[in-house]
């Protein structure tokens, strides 16, 4: 009987599967699936991959809009909720056969495995959320980080100078000097990503509310956060915690909401130890 922890390659040639660029790594022990967040595509963990791959066999795709096949994989009307994401990542996995597996994701993207977990939690063993949030507007009793004009600033802004606003939200968002290699990258991730599918994007993720949810969460959680995040400020990581029930909280000793670009090894780490 095959391992449910292990993919086959026979489904990726897909139509979803090719529309999302899915990739896996050989099979060297349970299925790993990692999801990117917003402004990058997969290959934002190719600095963690050379720790896991001898230990996981790894899923990674591109959410829709992102990657080689952004402009052709999104559809405005239908990724104006998360959810929708969340159902590409179910179809994938049930194409792939798979029954069970490990999850890491990135800031949205954890909320997305979290959608995904709450439909069908024994599909996922496992969920490490590394800078995750329900919701960044601050609410009664919430603090999310931003209000509402911060949000409508944001907008604007990248609606009059998509380049101009990379260039200043970029060595905010990674914590880094604007020449230095990890904001370099970000950087050019941003530039990649078409600007009207930015714009949208952004206002999917930065409007959404997914505190309601918390609690229906079944699989062990793990929340890493970082220092000084500029979109996750840390009383959100408290706040997980203390509404997912599953849930254990680290705080990593580093800054800015890429450590899996800014410190690929501190990240490594903690997904190897967690995971195991």
């Amino acid at each position: 009987m095959p391992n449910p922890d292990y993919a086959g390659n026979a489904g990726l040639s897909s139509p979803r599967c090719l529309r999302h660029n899915v990739t896996l790594t050989a099979p060297n022990g349970p299925l790993l699936v990692l999801l990117h967040g917003f402004g990058t595509d997969q290959t934002v963990w190719r600095k963690v991959l050379p720790s896991l791959e001898p230990h996981f066999q790894i899923l990674r795709l591109d959410l829709a809009g992102a990657g080689p096949n952004g402009p052709a994989s999104f559809d405005p009307a239908r990724y104006d909720h998360i959810e929708s994401h969340a159902d590409d990542l179910l179809l994938i996995l049930d194409e792939l056969g798979i029954d069970q597996c490990l999850f890491a994701g990135a800031s949205v993207g954890s909320m997305i495995g979290m959608v995904a977990a709450i439909e069908h939690p024994r599909l996922f063993r496992k969920l490490i959320f590394i800078g995750a949030s329900p919701r960044y507007l601050n609410d009664t009793g919430y603090i999310g980080g931003f209000e509402q004009q911060d949000l409508d600033q944001i907008y604007e802004a990248m609606s009059n100078d998509y380049q101009g606003w990379i260039s200043g939200f970029a060595p905010l968002a990674v914590r880094g000097l604007p020449d230095s290699a990890p904001v370099k990258e970000f950087s050019e991730s941003l530039f990649a990503l078409r600007p009207d599918i930015a714009l949208s994007s952004a206002r999917t993720i930065f409007q959404s509310d997914f505190r309601r949810q918390l609690p229906l969460v079944q699989p062990p959680v793990v929340l890493l956060q970082t220092q000084n995040d500029i979109a996750v400020p840390d009383a959100v990581g408290q706040y997980l915690k203390s509404h997912i029930r599953t849930a254990t909280l680290e705080v990593l000793p580093v800054e800015g909401h890429f450590p899996h670009l800014a410190a690929p090894e501190v990240v490594s780490e903690s997904l190897l130890r967690h995971l195991h």
